[in-house]
């Protein structure tokens, strides 16, 4: 099932194509996307199945298209009319559009963390529709959850990154340079020292 695509500590990618080579398989669906919400609010494509390669739609703004529109109004849409060349399927023998569409935003905590679009050669029956629903929620969770550890990865590389360059900067040319010259500044301070009590003494 659904929940046995989304075990594991999945990469976004890899979670994505998972739950679509089920979902496809289950609904019988002949296309379809799943997009990823980006922190800046904007729509990546994540995983795609049967996609054509001419279409470039990438990358999504809230509120543009039918995708943008679902994740804006945070509510799954059932696309009947759907228009000419938006999700067409590519296959080995050619081409050809989708006759109806389903696109499922996945919220949790009133946040679109990624939306599903399948499209369907043939009438959409209601269950497909309350499955989605049902399953929206703990992709929602799996995204998020995803989403989190890709970031603590960042974080983590990041500081890393940064030890490195400050462990370079310490024992590179400059930074043995300063080291040398602080040794230089303390071995002339102890002289100034001795001779100092040595005055003193006499």
């Amino acid at each position: 099932g659904i929940s046995e695509s989304l075990q594991g500590d999945l990469r976004l990618e890899h979670m994505g194509e998972q739950v679509l080579a089920f979902l496809a398989s289950f609904l019988d669906a002949q296309v379809g996307a799943i997009y990823v919400v980006e922190r800046n609010g904007h729509l990546r494509r994540m995983a795609s199945f049967a996609l054509s390669s001419l279409l470039d739609r990438e990358q999504v703004v809230p509120g543009q298209g039918l995708l943008g529109q679902a994740v804006k109004d945070k509510r799954a849409r059932h696309v009947r009319d759907v228009p000419a060349g938006y999700l067409n399927v590519h296959s080995s023998v050619g081409g050809a559009a989708p006759c109806e569409l389903l696109l499922q935003p996945a919220v949790v905590d009133g946040a679109v963390h990624c939306v599903l679009e399948l499209g369907f050669f043939k009438p959409v029956r209601p269950e497909f529709r309350e499955l989605l629903d049902r399953v929206s929620e703990t992709l929602a969770m799996a995204t998020r959850a995803s989403k989190d550890r890709t970031r603590m990865e960042e974080l983590l590389q990041e500081t890393q990154r940064q030890a490195e360059e400050q462990k370079h900067h310490r024992h590179g040319p400059r930074g043995r340079a300063c080291i040398g010259e602080e040794r230089h500044m303390a071995e002339d301070y102890a002289g100034q020292m001795q001779r100092s009590d040595v005055a003193d003494d006499m």
